[in-house]
């Protein structure tokens, strides 16, 4: 941030890091791009193919083990939508876990120990607070890796905004679905 040769800087990332980033380069009179706490959601609408849904989701929820900065962290399934939710579940419940570089490894470790604890107490307060824990990938074991930062995919519904788990970003590989309905007229008139 302090050197004269970076013109702008572009950043995503928490918020104390976004806020510290942002504070440096402004202050050395940068401009700066910063997207902090990134929640992505996707929205699945009634007409959604369901199974281009359960595809798309299991790989952008739970590839790199849901750490990178566009992994999808929560789904609104609107309506009818609602259904894909058993196949989700099922597909990522399939998912292998394993060591990146391993062949058919789909789901890496979490970075750190500290990563996984984190991880998993924002599962356990989503599930305190009333959330339902779909998948729990939560005390996943990996042969020939005893100490491994695992957790597996976990899918947690009934989130609420209000829950802690809605308001932090999760990063890891735990998919939040909630749900809307929309009412639809009984006819469009023109």
């Amino acid at each position: 941030c302090d050197s004269p040769h970076i013109k702008a800087i572009s950043f995503v990332g928490s918020d104390a890091a976004g806020s510290h980033v942002h504070h440096r380069g402004s202050a050395n009179g940068k401009r700066v791009q910063a997207n902090l706490g990134a929640q992505n959601h996707a929205v699945v609408l009634e007409d959604a193919d369901p199974q281009a849904v359960v595809s798309a989701l299991t790989a952008a929820a739970f590839g790199a083990a849901g750490q990178r900065c566009m992994a999808i962290s929560r789904v609104v399934l609107v309506g009818r939508a609602a259904a894909c939710l058993p196949e989700l579940v099922r597909k990522a419940s399939a998912l292998k876990l394993g060591a990146g570089l391993e062949p058919g490894s789909e789901v890496p470790p979490l970075n750190s120990k500290q990563a996984k604890e984190r991880v998993e107490r924002l599962i356990a307060s989503g599930v305190r607070d009333g959330a339902v824990c779909d998948l729990d990938g939560r005390n996943a074991v990996v042969e020939g890796y005893p100490n491994g930062n695992w957790v597996g995919p976990t899918i947690i519904s009934n989130v609420k905004p209000e829950m802690e788990l809605y308001k932090e970003e999760v990063f890891g590989p735990v998919l939040q679905a909630t749900r809307a309905s929309f009412p639809v007229p009984a006819r469009v008139q023109r």
